[in-house]
């Protein structure tokens, strides 16, 4: 009788890894994927972190459940950033995606009048989409902002 819970415990458990091995999903730490952004491409501008809040506020994402995110932004001169959210499921990534796509379109928007020249940076900018994680990416070279992003939501 003892040895019940016991087992159901540890069929418990064998189930949840073989769930997971399972899964497609990219599993990855939002902060990790960011810096390696940050330190391997390519930006003209100073990046500097920001706070997870203002990072949610910057993308509108309100009430959204953002389990995880990191954010680089910009000192201003250019539209250059980095944002990588983690969210609670899908369906959220999903709303975070339009969000993303909310945010490049009013970046284009203000840029266009003072710094024409980052428009063609944020119409390339990377919008990648895999399970819960969402990441954009504004940067002077495209190609490998999208090779690096891709390490992680391949």
């Amino acid at each position: 009788m003892k040895k019940i819970p016991f087992l159901l415990l540890a069929l418990t458990l064998l189930v949840s890894v073989f769930a997971a091995c399972g899964s497609n999903e990219p599993q990855f730490a939002p902060d990790e994927a960011a810096l390696v952004l940050f330190e391997e491409g390519s930006f003209t501008d100073l990046l500097s972190p920001v706070d997870a809040e203002i990072a949610q506020s910057l993308y509108g994402l309100g009430e959204l459940e953002i389990t995880a995110c990191s954010m680089y932004c910009s000192t201003g001169a250019t539209a250059e950033e980095i944002a990588i959210f983690q969210c609670a499921d899908a369906e959220t990534a999903k709303e975070v995606e339009l969000a993303a796509k909310a945010r490049l379109e009013s970046q284009s928007a203000t840029y266009a009048s003072y710094a024409p020249e980052a428009i063609p940076e944020i119409e390339n900018a990377v919008l990648r989409v895999r399970g819960c994680y969402v990441a954009c990416v504004v940067s002077g070279d495209a190609a490998l902002a999208s090779s690096l992003t891709d390490r992680y939501m391949k």
